[in-house]
C-alpha cells in the first residue's frame, strides 16, 4: 500500500516519494543523527538532493549536512564532478556540477550527470581545507576570470 507521501509513476508503476515525504525523511535523519561512513556515494546522493530540491525549502537537507560524515562525503564526491555553471533558485546560489567520472563499486547506484551544491557549502568545504573544494574553487575562478 502506498503512503500519502507517495505517488505512482504511470509509466513505470513505481512509487516515488513526494517532497513532503523526502523532507519528513530528512528531518528524521537530522533528529536521530545516525552514524554514516564517509563515502562518495553518500556525497553524490546529497548533491543530487540539492539539485532535485533546489526550488524547495532546504532546511531539513541543511540539517542533515551538518553531520560530519555527510559533510566529508560531499567533499569526497566533489572529485567526480567539474563546474558547469551557476544557478539561482529560491534564496540560494548553487554551483552546477557536471559528472566527469562515475563512482567505482557503486553497486547499482548510477552517478547522475549533473548535481547541485550551494555555493555556501562549497565555500565551507574550501575553508575547512578540502582539496577537492579548493580545486573546484580554482576552476570557478579561472572560468569567471577572477
Amino acid at each position: 500500500m502506498l503512503s500519502a507521501a507517495s505517488h505512482v509513476n504511470p509509466d513505470t508503476h513505481v512509487s516515488t516519494p513526494t517532497l513532503d515525504g523526502v523532507n519528513s525523511f530528512l528531518s528524521r535523519l537530522a533528529l536521530e543523527r545516525p552514524f554514516f561512513d564517509v563515502s562518495a556515494a553518500l556525497g553524490v546522493a546529497i548533491m543530487r538532493l540539492y539539485r532535485d530540491l533546489a526550488m524547495a525549502d532546504l532546511a531539513a537537507l541543511e540539517r542533515v549536512c551538518s553531520l560530519d560524515a555527510v559533510r566529508e562525503s560531499i567533499g569526497v564526491a566533489l572529485e567526480l564532478f567539474k563546474p558547469d555553471g551557476i544557478a539561482t533558485a529560491t534564496r540560494a546560489e548553487f554551483i552546477q556540477l557536471k559528472r566527469v567520472k562515475a563512482l567505482q563499486d557503486s553497486r547499482g547506484f548510477k552517478t547522475p550527470e549533473q548535481v547541485f551544491l550551494p555555493k555556501t557549502r562549497l565555500d565551507d568545504l574550501y575553508v575547512s581545507g578540502n582539496s577537492h573544494a579548493a580545486a573546484l574553487m580554482s576552476q570557478l575562478r579561472r572560468e569567471s576570470g577572477t
